[in-house]
């Protein structure tokens, strides 16, 4: 925020002053409760949908994924309370979402479920 202090009365011989602030924010350790619940569901074209709440004063948010039985890995950064993210077919996928606060990181935040994307049926003729 920034709050401009001039005087009200002319008479006042005093120069204007500008003091720029923030207000204060969320703690950092609570700030993975207030995340959830972070939801995703297999759309149209192989693409997923991540959303979750906003966190007040975030200063970005970090998907992960988890393909398979495999490793915890960073898709993507973002500023906005969701994600799109294509997938394949027939593989198993666990999300995760993380905020920074004040150069702080929060805990990752798991989706519950496993999404798995419906495999493609292909005619032949």
């Amino acid at each position: 925020y920034t709050l401009n202090i001039k005087p009200v009365h002319n008479k006042v011989d005093m120069t204007e002053k500008v003091i720029q602030f923030r207000t204060r924010s969320p703690p950092i350790d609570n700030v993975a409760k207030l995340l959830t619940p972070v939801n995703a569901e297999a759309g149209h074209e192989e693409i997923i949908n991540l959303r979750w709440n906003t966190i007040q004063c975030a200063n970005h948010y970090e998907v992960f994924q988890k393909i398979d039985d495999g490793e915890w890995e960073r898709i993507g950064t973002t500023n906005d309370n969701f994600f799109k993210q294509k997938g394949v077919p027939c593989t198993e996928y666990k999300f995760g979402v993380k905020t920074t606060i004040d150069d702080q990181e929060s805990e990752m935040v798991m989706f519950d479920h496993i999404i798995t994307l419906p495999s493609t049926i292909i005619h032949s003729e």
